[in-house]
């Protein structure tokens, strides 16, 4: 009986020495399950290089539908300061003026271009207009800056910096002071070449709302303006204007018996616009029922 507990006892330490040899030589499944195998690519020694990739695209603006062209906008105004014109110089005291005009097939004669500047120092500003009498561009001679008033919407503003570069600028007011600064020049430089250009003087009655804007919108060289629509409250006034296939409004005030604009520009005008120019709610309410009394809807 001893001999067979001692046979018994050998047997059980040979089994509990197999599980232990077969227990070492198993993987921890349990470490295993905690850790996900990876691909190659995604080991941290070598990083994938995609999320780079994606990283350099997204930091990349995409090129917007609107956005000038800078290649096109200096191409254009090459072409209008290089357009032949029958030029013209004035000097008046200390004041130089040119205008460059042309006649077109039909007889009717255009700016194509325009200054003024001081004789002996040679500050001031030249002006460049398109054939559809719009100004295009503007040069300021002190500083040989050159901006470009972009047509189409009347707000965006091109500034010409070299290397046939541009700085584009999105500024509805800055664009309607700018063009209508301009305007007063043009009209300034051309009184000196064709007085009948200005009003008719000797006479003391003062310029009516329809005459005033008759006269911002029609320059030399431009397209005849219609005004379609009037609207006045007290001393602020309200039009609708067509010119050519360009139509938009123009906002005037009365000071000192006397209509001056604020502004004009393509499209309709909204509140927000005329609170620009310190025109009470209620007025701009009333000057844009009588132009249009649906304009709430828009």
């Amino acid at each position: 009986m001893p001999t067979r507990i001692a046979v018994l006892s050998k047997l059980s330490g040979l089994i509990v020495f197999s599980f232990g040899l077969l227990a070492c030589g198993q993987p921890n499944t349990a470490n295993l399950s905690s850790t996900p195998i990876q691909p190659a690519s995604a080991s941290p020694q070598k990083p994938s290089s995609q999320p780079r990739q994606a990283e350099a695209s997204s930091s990349k603006p995409d090129p917007s539908p609107t956005q000038p062209s800078a290649e096109a906008i200096y191409t254009e105004f090459e072409r209008l300061t290089q357009k032949a014109c029958k030029q013209q110089e004035k000097v008046v005291g200390n004041m130089r003026y040119t205008l460059c005009s042309m006649t077109d097939t039909q007889g009717v004669t255009r700016i194509v271009s325009a200054s003024s500047s001081l004789k002996n120092e040679g500050d001031g500003a030249g002006y460049w207009l398109n054939e559809q009498g719009d100004i295009y561009a503007i040069r300021y001679f002190h500083s040989d800056e050159v901006v470009v008033l972009l047509p189409e919407d009347k707000k965006t503003i091109v500034e010409l910096v070299g290397k046939r570069e541009i700085n584009v600028i999105t500024d509805e007011a800055r664009w309607n002071q700018l063009e209508l600064g301009a305007r007063d020049q043009l009209m300034t430089i051309s009184e000196q070449f064709d007085p009948d250009a200005s009003q008719p003087s000797g006479t003391s009655k003062p310029q009516s709302m329809e005459e005033t804007a008759l006269q911002h919108l029609n320059t030399p060289g431009s397209v005849k303006a219609t005004i379609e629509k009037t609207a006045i409250v007290e001393n602020t006034a309200l039009i609708q204007w067509q010119q050519g296939e360009a139509s938009g409004m123009m906002l005037l005030r009365k000071e000192n018996e006397t209509w001056k604009v604020l502004t004009s520009g393509g499209g309709a005008m909204s509140l927000r616009d005329l609170s620009e120019y310190d025109v009470p709610r209620a007025t701009a309410e009333s000057l844009l029922t009588q132009i249009d009394p649906n304009w709430r809807k828009y």
